[in-house]
């Protein structure tokens, strides 16, 4: 009888629990499979290294490769140990056959050379084939390479471009004992958003950058024993600056310490300093975060920090450190905020100061309708030269700018508008602090293709030099390349001077060159129609009517509204660079700039021509084509570690 009811009961078990076991079988089987995959059931995958070189050498591919149904490559946590401390953690793809590796990435070990690291797999599908991934990694002096670094088909050749993996905002620019530091959010290990390293290059003339050893990482996920430059989650953007009085008290010596300002998100904004020259920084963790952003009082909830991208500079009218950093406002998807301002006597203790008035509804409105947002830029330049007669001027990563007055704490525009002068594929251009004769240098990330198979995506504008000038309707910014890039003149290949131009009548010439610059002035009375300028495939216009710089003239909804405020003298000013992969052209002593993609990428340039449409006419009173010198060695396979001579 006992067992005939406790088969009943068991009976009334079953028949409960077998309907949840199939309703729940899906779920089942794939915690089964995360756990699997990650390496939950099983210690991760390790390998020890004998670090024989500088830098630890992996093979990479690219998110195509992870299209579902057609995978070539794995994705995983890559944790680099050295003596139980934390070096490395960035997120791999990791090719299946080695062969087909998208490029060898390289991380920075020289600190570390001639011990052994730990190389553990620790998260991702790429855990099940940890062992033989981790067989393939490398430890040299040299880096690897798929095909000749630099001369890639669309490797620029004039602009810097990053050796290997994904850039986007420039970071950390200062200049500093006669070298430009130029930093940059960069995945190291792929050619796709992510990793949030800062890379890092220098320069002693704006022209030739070298590359040296990244400044920040990201990964340390509040791990105690880990590297001193990497912050507890990811390095986002943020500014560099010298601290000339040892604010900080971190001097060592004569040389004075750099300061970088970043966003760690989510903690906060966050400070790391350098004693070496820029070389090497050391996260404040005792110290961090300095500023945290108040959630807006009724937005909705967002995973991660409320404000992001500080800009760091002395105020020296009120001796005071100033940070000015973007901060959301009721809607964190919307691309429309504030820019506040903090000021600090210790570079601790942060003070809330100030934020930026909003004059727009917070929705995705066109880009002319939207107020201030990311990628603060805050200096103060004297217009027409003058340095009795100065003004501010706030720019933001679309890039528009208000220029005002600012007493350390607040922030006046002259007008509530936003004004516009540089157009293209970029974003979050960034100045270098401390330059000499305080110049404004800034350099702007440059967000388009450079062709297939390349070992980088994104790239940086050339470095441009801020000027205010008073224009046609006040005061605006202009911005011209640096003269420095004169140097890469390498001769002449065409002049004109005193030509007719009009729609039937040209100026032109062939060239079998890549990269060239051409300076032309023409003098026109006419007020409709438009200057057209031909290279290769492509056209510019110069809207005589509207002042407007264009690709396509004819059709009004097509017209870019790049609008020149230069004073009208009667004559057209343009300056237009060809690179590999991109054009630049600078319109009106730089009232306009601009950048836009080639469509024949590392071709020839071909055939060049200057004329009009619309039945304009006018005279050249000078043009002049240079052929232009690439700025890369013959073979770069270090890195610069130290700015010794």
């Amino acid at each position: 009888m006992r067992a005939i009811r406790c088969r009943a009961y068991l009976d009334r078990i079953r028949a409960f629990c077998l309907p949840l076991m199939k309703k729940h079988l899906a779920f089942l089987l794939c915690v089964l499979a995360v756990t699997t995959s990650t390496g939950l059931s099983a210690p991760p995958p390790e390998r020890t290294l004998k670090l024989t070189g500088d830098l630890l050498i992996l093979p990479t591919s690219d998110r195509a490769a992870l299209k579902k149904g057609e995978e070539t490559a794995d994705s995983g946590l890559l944790e680099v140990i050295v003596d139980g401390k934390l070096i490395h953690r960035v997120n791999g793809i990791f090719p299946r056959k080695v062969d087909d590796a998208r490029f060898w990435a390289f991380l920075d070990m020289k600190e570390f050379k001639g011990k052994s690291a730990v190389l553990r797999i620790t998260r991702g599908p790429a855990v099940l084939r940890g062992a033989e991934i981790l067989g393939w990694m490398e430890s040299s002096d040299h880096m690897r390479h798929t095909q000749p670094i630099y001369k890639e088909g669309g490797r620029p050749q004039f602009h810097f471009s990053q050796i290997q993996g994904w850039n986007n905002d420039p970071n950390g620019m200062v200049y500093s004992d006669g070298l430009w530091h130029l930093s940059w959010q960069c995945n190291p290990v792929e050619n796709g958003f992510g990793g949030w390293y800062w890379g890092h290059a220098v320069s002693e003339d704006l022209v030739h950058w070298r590359e040296a050893p990244r400044t920040l990482r990201s990964g340390g996920a509040k791990d105690v024993n880990r590297y001193p430059g990497m912050a507890d989650a990811n390095c986002f953007s943020g500014g560099a600056a010298v601290d000339f009085n040892n604010t900080l008290g971190k001097q060592v010596g004569q040389q004075k310490t750099l300061i970088a300002a970043f966003t760690d998100s989510p903690p906060g904004e966050s400070l790391a300093y350098s004693t070496d020259g820029g070389f090497r920084y050391t996260v404040m963790r005792e110290l961090n975060p300095i500023i945290v952003h108040p959630k807006p009082e009724g937005s909705k909830n967002w995973n991660g920090s409320y404000g992001r991208d500080p800009k760091l500079f002395w105020h020296e009218p009120t001796k005071r450190w100033v940070i000015v950093t973007y901060r959301m406002g009721l809607n964190p998807d919307a691309v429309s905020g504030h820019m506040a301002f903090y000021t600090s006597q210790d570079l601790k203790k942060w003070e809330f100061q100030s934020m930026t008035e909003k004059l727009f509804p917070e929705d995705r409105q066109p880009e002319e309708k939207q107020d201030f947002h990311e990628c603060p830029e805050f200096l103060e330049l004297p217009v027409d030269g003058n340095p009795k007669n100065k003004k501010w001027v706030l720019i933001d990563a679309t890039p528009k700018y208000q220029t005002g007055a600012f007493d350390g704490k607040n922030f006046t525009p002259d007008a509530k508008e936003y004004r516009r002068g540089i157009y293209g594929g970029m974003k979050a251009g960034q100045c270098f602090s401390n330059a000499p004769d305080g110049r404004a240098i800034m350099m702007i990330w440059v967000r388009q293709g450079f062709g297939e198979k390349v070992p980088f995506a994104s790239g940086f504008t050339l470095p441009l030099e801020l000027t205010l000038r008073t224009a046609d309707d006040g005061v605006r910014l202009y911005t011209n390349p640096v003269k420095e890039l004169e140097k890469l003149r390498e001769k002449e290949v065409f002049t004109a001077q005193g030509n007719k131009i009009a729609e039937q009548q040209t100026v032109s010439f062939e060239t079998q060159e890549p990269l060239l610059e051409l300076v032309f002035t023409v003098k026109t009375a006419s007020k409709t129609g438009a200057i057209e300028l031909k290279f290769g495939p492509q056209s510019l216009y110069y809207l005589l009517d509207t002042k407007q710089l264009g690709e396509n003239p004819l059709v009004k909804s097509l017209r870019d509204k790049c609008t020149v405020h230069d004073k009208d003298d009667g004559q057209v000013d343009f300056r237009l660079y060809l690179d590999r992969a991109t054009w630049e052209a600078f319109v009106e002593n730089g009232s306009v700039y601009k950048i836009g993609a080639r469509r024949d990428i590392a071709a020839p340039i071909g055939k060049i021509s200057l004329g009009t449409v619309g039945g304009a006419e006018g005279t050249v009173v000078s043009l002049k084509a240079y052929k232009l010198k690439s700025i890369w060695p013959e073979k770069v396979d270090t890195l610069m570690y130290s700015g010794k001579k």
